[in-house]
């Protein structure tokens, strides 16, 4: 039965092929746009979902007038921390235009590199290849490198324990290593270091330009007499809050 079908098929296609090209040409087309809207969906409601608590975690905007983005002023999740109680943790990550790194003779100018605070790793679950996340970021000199990063700077040596110079002013240690990329997360540029904040003394003296998020408590404990003056649409809104 079905090998008739196949052959009439066939047939009408050769007795009409310009209208059989249309046809198929279109549909063709529309299954090729769908896929494509599709995974287009599906890539951008996957920011941050394989955190553990990714239902409790918020970003902090700022926003002037029509204009809002997200970056604030260093004290901004501290004045929150201490005014909301539902605040559990919060945690600030900042750039740089790039730092030199290199052990020996090997120097890399590295763009991908973010300062965090300690409790970064408190925060998101991104899983550790080698190295205690509870400790990875204790220390001043600490840094987190990705598996690739690591590969790059020490080949097949264990990275652990070893020594990067920074900027030709500083050595920072290696203390975890992350696996290769395989999440989309909120930070663009997925980091090839991760290094506390203190290390980067200048950024203290920042205003702005530091993407900060903040975890609430599981039970939004507290929450409702702040929640129409800072939160807005699962965002947080914090721009009337002046920084310390």
């Amino acid at each position: 039965m079905f090998k008739t079908y196949f052959k009439l098929a066939y047939r009408n296609i050769l007795k009409d092929k310009a209208y059989s090209f249309l046809n198929i040409a279109g549909l063709a087309i529309g299954l090729a746009v769908s896929i494509l809207i599709l995974l287009w969906v599906q890539n951008e409601t996957s920011y941050d979902k394989f955190h553990s608590n990714a239902n409790q975690l918020y970003r902090i905007n700022t926003g002037f007038g029509n204009t809002k983005y997200a970056a604030n002023s260093a004290g901004m999740p501290a004045a929150l921390k201490a005014e909301i109680p539902a605040v559990k943790n919060t945690v600030r990550i900042g750039g740089t235009d790039g730092d030199l790194f290199a052990i020996g003779t090997k120097k890399f100018q590295e763009t991908k590199v973010f300062y965090v605070d300690p409790s970064f790793l408190d925060m998101f679950s991104y899983p550790l290849v080698k190295g205690d996340r509870a400790t990875a970021l204790s220390r001043i000199d600490n840094v987190l490198l990705t598996q690739e990063t690591a590969t790059k700077y020490f080949g097949k040596e264990d990275p652990i324990g070893k020594i990067l110079r920074k900027d030709d002013s500083e050595n920072v240690v290696v203390t975890g290593v992350q696996y290769p990329r395989q999440f989309r997360p909120a930070v663009q540029r997925s980091p090839s270091f991760g290094l506390p904040r203190q290390i980067k003394r200048r950024s203290e003296k920042q205003r702005l330009g530091q993407l900060q998020l903040l975890q609430l408590y599981p039970t939004r404990q507290n929450l409702r007499p702040y929640k129409r003056k800072y939160f807005k649409a699962g965002k947080a809104n914090v721009s009337n809050i002046p920084a310390p």
